[in-house]
């Protein structure tokens, strides 16, 4: 990745997110017009282009998934917590690790970054309607105090949207593993007859992993792989624990290879 140009409002580079591995040559040629954001200064000039990693401390971490401008943000209070953030608090995300490369202990934003998520997938987040559409799956899915348990393997917790292992045995959450939900989604109105629903990002969220999780062999949204229909993600196979690879073998058309 190369930036050609810049200036107060934009970049121009060639080759931006260019894969060697899954794409045609022609990308890493490609020119384009990005905007000067936090998210795009950060992602350019700090980081080269590459995906964004960056630790605040021992407890406090921000990682990039394999889809720009969507994080893993880790924090502790009172507790190890979990956010997995999208396209809209990018700049946020991007704000918190640059004011704290010029101040180490500038936490101010990276600490909001919380409540701001929180805050946003409240709006509208209408449980009664997601977990209706979830009956559509019969028992493959099971709603608890968390979330939503997929085939006995997987939950997706119903506040921050992240994936975990199940864990049958103390019937809570282990083992944090990265699940690409489809696509930037933005909320949705839905006439249901005289009412008006708002089916927001976060719902479309959870029940696009829940999608995911219930037929991993389909083609996968994330940018290593989504080149390559019918491989099961890379990103996400070598997640698995040895024993749920070998448990989950028969439901994958082809085994990606490491």
């Amino acid at each position: 990745m190369k930036i050609i140009d810049m200036d107060s409002q934009r970049f121009v580079v060639q080759g931006f997110g260019y894969n060697k591995e899954t794409d045609e040559r022609a990308k890493e040629f490609l020119i384009e017009t990005l905007p000067r954001t936090p998210y795009y200064y950060l992602k350019l000039v700090e980081f080269n282009g590459g995906r964004i990693d960056y630790k605040f401390s021992p407890r406090r971490k921000v990682l990039e998934t394999f889809e720009n401008k969507i994080f893993n943000v880790i924090g502790w209070k009172k507790g190890k917590e979990v956010i997995h953030t999208r396209h809209d608090l990018a700049d946020m995300v991007a704000t918190s690790i640059l004011n704290h490369k010029m101040n180490q202990d500038d936490y101010e934003i990276f600490n909001s970054i919380f409540p701001e998520f929180k805050k946003r997938n409240q709006k509208g987040f209408d449980i009664e309607f997601l977990e209706s559409k979830l009956k559509a799956f019969g028992d493959r899915i099971e709603i608890n105090k968390y979330g939503y348990v997929v085939d006995g393997r997987f939950v997706i917790l119903r506040d921050g949207a992240q994936c975990h292992i199940w864990n049958e045995n103390t019937m809570k959450p282990q083992g944090f593993i990265c699940v690409h939900p489809s696509g930037s989604v933005n909320d949705q109105i839905i006439i249901d007859g005289d009412k008006k629903i708002t089916f927001n990002a976060h719902s479309q969220t959870i029940l696009s992993k829940i999608n995911y999780l219930l037929s991993p062999n389909l083609r996968c949204p994330c940018s290593i792989c989504r080149n390559k229909p019918g491989r099961i993600c890379r990103v996400f196979y070598n997640q698995l624990p040895a024993e749920l690879k070998k448990e989950m073998s028969r439901n994958f058309e082809e085994a990606p290879s490491r």
